[in-house]
């Protein structure tokens, strides 16, 4: 399968230069990320075991947004974090 795939400059950069540092082609390298990421588990076991009454499919949007407003922090700070450490 061949996909194309866009990246802005500096992205394409830190790629290529992630890739040089393994020794490897930005093409290969991003071949080996994408099968890493697509081997990796994404059943939550936290969600799956969920008691019944915690996995109400009738929650509001008003409720989650009630629920994620007392998350101290950003969340655009953890998924720069998580990307960044995925990277390394």
């Amino acid at each position: 399968m061949a996909l194309t795939i866009q990246l802005t400059g500096e992205v394409e950069a830190q790629v290529r230069n992630r890739a040089s540092a393994s020794g490897l082609s930005a093409e290969v390298w991003l071949a080996k990320l994408a099968e890493a990421v697509a081997e990796e588990d994404w059943e939550d076991p936290d969600f799956t075991n969920l008691t019944p009454d915690e996995n109400d499919e009738e929650i509001t949007l008003e409720r989650v947004r009630e629920i994620l407003s007392k998350i101290p922090g950003k969340l655009s700070d953890d998924c720069v974090a998580e990307r960044e450490e995925r990277f390394r």
